[in-house]
């Protein structure tokens, strides 16, 4: 069920300079009229600020990661602004009353929950829609994709759930090799980015970084081809390359988890993953 929420006043005038001042947001930004404004969690510990180009500024919220991934690949125009989820300004809850993210505004709306806002891209942006999924596979992916989000995280949570992760593994790779051809393209849309790619790549992306954190878990050698050959295309696809998480910001949401890893040990991650 979509959730919209109407905002009571102007947007440009929900934020003041003071405001801006003291909790971190550059106080040029003041929202512009018809356009889209999108607010995603940002790296935990710098505070919450705007944005004048995306590259690989985005934080540990998979959700995030899949809003921006449909406006690339959609090219909307749009304004972006990081939200540091744990230093949540005081004025980000005048956009939002329980200042989560994801969130849009988009002609005094706004959206929350990233499956709503992709669909509301889809309905007020048809110009570019995203790409349709295999049509000749009549199988709906999206269970087998949330199956797999559920299991990994649960397996992240808890070490002992592995053996039901590893099955999702298992479905998630058949999926792919059902949807999957040489001759469409290696996403589910084919050439182009489908719904699908954009709801379950961050999350394996999460599973390729955290994963290897805090369970040291890796795809064995020799299985999920499948996976590993749409992993492959989509990182090298410009849209992921451009809206993915540094390694080190993503896992700022997964540090607590693991007790042998701190926050300042994290700018040497890179190393850690190679």
């Amino acid at each position: 069920m979509d959730v919209f929420f109407y905002l009571p006043r102007v947007y440009r005038n929900i934020y003041s300079e003071e405001a801006d001042q003291r909790d971190g947001m550059l106080p040029q930004f003041h929202g512009v009229p018809n356009t889209v404004d999108v607010f995603v969690s940002g790296p935990t510990g710098v505070g919450s600020t705007f944005h004048t180009k995306v590259s690989n500024v985005i934080g540990d919220c998979p959700y995030s990661h899949r809003v921006l991934l449909a406006l690339e690949e959609k090219q909307v125009s749009y304004n972006l602004i990081t939200i540091d989820r744990k230093l949540r300004p005081s004025w980000y809850y005048n956009v939002h009353p329980e200042a989560k993210v994801p969130v849009i505004s988009h002609d005094g709306i706004l959206i929350e929950e990233s499956s709503n806002i992709v669909d509301y891209l889809e309905s007020k942006f048809p110009e570019k829609l995203l790409a349709q999924r295999n049509p000749k596979v009549a199988t709906d992916p999206l269970p087998v994709i949330e199956a797999f989000r559920s299991r990994f995280t649960s397996f992240i949570e808890h070490e002992d759930e592995k053996p039901e992760f590893m099955e999702s593994l298992v479905s998630l790779d058949s999926l792919l090799q059902r949807f999957i051809t040489t001759e469409r393209g290696p996403f589910f849309g084919g050439k182009k980015l489908s719904e699908e790619d954009v709801v379950v790549m961050p999350y394996l992306y999460h599973m390729e970084i955290a994963g290897k954190i805090v369970r040291d878990f890796e795809l064995p050698h020799g299985l999920f081809p499948s996976i590993r050959n749409y992993m492959d295309a989509m990182k090298a696809h410009p849209t992921f390359q451009k809206t993915k998480a540094k390694p080190e910001n993503l896992l700022f949401g997964y540090v607590e988890l693991h007790g042998g890893l701190h926050h300042d040990e994290l700018s040497s991650v890179s190393d850690i993953l190679e």
